[in-house]
């Protein structure tokens, strides 16, 4: 429910940062070809025998959709819409792991758990209040440059979330399948760029044109196995 919220939040924030141009603009669906999930590596220490597979429980396969964004990269250029966003802190987690954002958009982290945790800014510990969040209490901050900006826990490292900040408004969040729609998207050519955890996934971009109120329908855009990242290599 919290990921259908979110994606349906989203969707609303996408179609207002195009509104001014609906009368000239189409919208652009589709679908990730998502890789296997993988099997577990083999152990390289002779101290401990290879894995094996449960014959009783099967390996639970993790789903990387939630940390997965479609951009359109190019096109007119825009201005925000909406330039805040609120993301719930749920206890030990953040209620999506990744939020995608333009920059210049203001994020506020509402706790609702029960917790105080002491968060801060990996990459630039300014941009957040020293000090606790008290629980359902707020703390602000705003983004500016594109990039990622990792959020972390003093006291409890296993608490990471992490804002993905675009140059443009133009992206969507897949849901489990894969699948993705962008609507009002300015009639113009653009580069198809998927962003995955902390950078953008290395395979071959597709260059689109966005005809005024056509839709293009993208299918079958090829995820490459082990998720491989730009400049990761």
């Amino acid at each position: 429910m919290a990921h259908a919220t979110f994606r349906f939040c989203l969707a609303a924030t996408l179609s207002g940062l195009a509104a001014l141009g609906t009368a000239h603009a189409g919208s652009v669906v589709g679908k990730l070809e998502l890789p296997p999930a993988s099997a577990p590596p083999a152990s390289r220490d002779p101290a401990y025998l290879d894995r094996v597979e449960n014959p009783y429980l099967p390996v639970k396969t993790v789903d990387p959709t939630p940390l997965m964004v479609v951009v359109l990269d190019g096109g007119p250029p825009q201005t925000p819409a909406t330039t805040q966003v609120t993301w719930d802190l749920l206890g030990a987690s953040f209620a999506h792991p990744l939020l995608p954002v333009m920059a210049g958009t203001e994020v506020v982290i509402k706790n609702r758990g029960k917790a105080t945790p002491a968060l801060y800014v990996v990459e630039a510990p300014d941009l957040l209040a020293k000090g606790p969040l008290n629980p359902t209490g707020t703390k602000a901050l705003k983004t500016k440059d594109p990039g990622v900006l990792t959020i972390n826990d003093e006291d409890s490292p296993n608490l990471i979330g992490r804002i993905a900040v675009f140059a443009t408004g133009r992206f969507a969040v897949p849901d489990a399948s894969g699948a993705f729609e962008l609507k009002d998207v300015p009639a113009g050519s653009y580069t198809v760029k998927v962003f995955y955890r902390d950078g953008w996934i290395e395979r071959p971009n597709e260059t689109i044109t966005v005809d005024a109120k056509g839709k293009l329908d993208l299918k079958n855009l090829h995820i490459p196995t082990g998720l491989p990242l730009v400049g990761s290599k």
